[in-house]
């Protein structure tokens, strides 16, 4: 399909109508406002929208592929199934849009993007750097890919995360009091210095995850994996890890003060004393520890 010219696209934009499902590809559209328009399925690839009003537009399924959409407005867009790969999106504002399924990988510039009270659920955001993307504060992450992504000291507390894919992630120091992140894929994920007080994380595999000088006061880390995983200096107070494995773990200087171990699973692990255990310092004879 021809991309239309930038007249045509102008008048149709005049008459709100017709710009559904066309190609738009390397258009300049940058300042216009284009807030409530209906721009399902179009082509908007390598186009410029610097500036650019998207307020509750409908953008499902645009192809934005390397797109400069510096300082764009997408507050309460729908997005959903967006693509993003390669575009560009400093400080754009996307408050409350619907980015669910939306494609995001590759993205080049998302420094300073605004992401408050989105929906990203099944959204593709594998290796981002988002360290400098403002916080995530009451998004909606559930089944998101973050897979390989650094979200160093970023703030996503209270966020439901249920079925996640954090796998390899940096999430040095993050904020995550009360986060919803059960059934997630932690497996090798770093949260070094985190705050997961209160965190949910029932029923997740966190194989070889670091939780090093963690804070999981509180946190429910029930019928979890966590082979392997390292909790070095980590505060476990009140922590509530029933049934969990943490076969291979490094529990050196942890602090399990309330912490509820009923029928975890402690073999191999280093630092921790279970009192009557016959295996040195690793557990009881079956490997299982066991309230008194």
């Amino acid at each position: 399909m021809k991309s239309l010219s930038k007249a045509k696209v102008l008048k149709l934009i005049e008459t709100r109508r017709g710009l559904a499902g066309q190609n738009m590809a390397l258009i300049d559209l940058s300042g216009l406002d284009l807030s409530h328009l209906n721009f399902e399925k179009t082509i908007l690839s390598e186009a410029t929208l610097t500036g650019a009003n998207l307020t509750s537009a409908n953008l499902k399924e645009v192809d934005f592929t390397g797109a400069d959409l510096k300082g764009v407005t997408f507050r309460l867009a729908s997005l959903r199934e967006a693509v993003f790969t390669g575009a560009n999106v400093l400080d754009a504002d996307f408050w409350g849009a619907d980015l669910s399924k939306a494609v995001m990988t590759g993205i080049l510039r998302i420094r300073q993007a605004k992401f408050d009270g989105a929906n990203l659920s099944g959204a593709n955001l594998s290796g981002l750097d988002l360290r400098e993307a403002a916080n995530l504060n009451q998004a909606r992450l559930d089944g998101v890919n973050l897979s390989q992504a650094i979200l160093v000291e970023a703030v996503l507390e209270n966020v439901p995360m249920t079925g996640a894919n954090l796998y390899g992630a940096d999430l040095t120091k993050v904020r995550m009091t009360h986060v919803k992140l059960g059934s997630a894929d932690l497996q090798e994920a770093i949260f070094k210095d985190a705050d997961l007080q209160s965190a949910y994380m029932n029923r997740s595999n966190a194989r070889n995850a670091d939780f090093s000088g963690a804070d999981l006061t509180g946190a429910d880390l029930q019928d979890m994996d966590l082979t392997g995983a390292k909790f070095v200096r980590a505060n476990l107070t009140s922590a509530n890890m029933r049934n969990s494995d943490l076969t291979n773990a490094d529990m050196r200087g942890v602090n399990l003060s309330g912490t509820v171990l009923y029928g975890a699973k402690f073999v191999n692990v280093r630092g921790v004393l279970i009192r009557g255990s016959d295996q040195g310092e690793i557990g009881s004879k079956d490997g299982e520890v066991r309230e008194s």
